[in-house]
């Protein structure tokens, strides 16, 4: 029973957020989890490791041990698989190490924008079927220009979950 789960997000350079997204598949294909999520952020780059871990905590809860997790920026891709080297990379690695254990068999898979649309769409904020907008506490907190991840959780932003 192999899931698959796709991640993605959008950032705006003019104002600092990004809009994070990703989406959970069973082994039939069908959806079984979405979420949308809008948070402060310094680049790109990080939106998307924090759609990576936000991804990697849903799927630990809801219990899947068995998953292809696809996205579409190649840089996060190899660094998740262990190809990225030096201090910056480490730290972000360990982000992904923290949820390995609780797989039994997770890889890290890029893929082409067109065959992660789904998640390319809802991290763009356009219409989704079934999505419902609700707004819940959460924020992270970077230290400008160092990417190690070390962010601090404090309360007050929106997020929309998709169901």
């Amino acid at each position: 029973m192999l899931h698959k789960a796709y991640f993605d997000a959008s950032y705006n350079w003019s104002n600092g957020t990004a809009t994070l997204a990703y989406v959970i598949y069973n082994p039939k294909k069908k959806a079984i989890d979405k979420e949308i999520f809008i948070t402060t952020t310094d680049d790109s780059n990080h939106a998307e490791w924090i759609a990576l871990a936000r991804l990697l905590r849903k799927l630990k809860e809801l219990g899947i041990k068995n998953v292809i997790i696809c996205g579409d920026n190649r840089n996060v891709i190899d660094i998740a698989n262990g190809r990225g080297k030096g201090e910056r990379n480490v730290s972000k690695r360990k982000i992904i190490e923290e949820y390995i254990p609780h797989f039994k068999n997770i890889t890290f898979k890029w893929v082409a924008r067109n065959e992660n649309n789904e998640a390319d769409r809802l991290s763009k904020n356009k219409k989704v079927k079934g999505v419902k907008n609700k707004i819940v506490k959460d924020t992270y907190i970077t230290i400008p220009k160092m990417f190690d991840f070390n962010f601090k959780y404090r309360e007050k932003k929106k997020k929309v979950i998709a169901k």
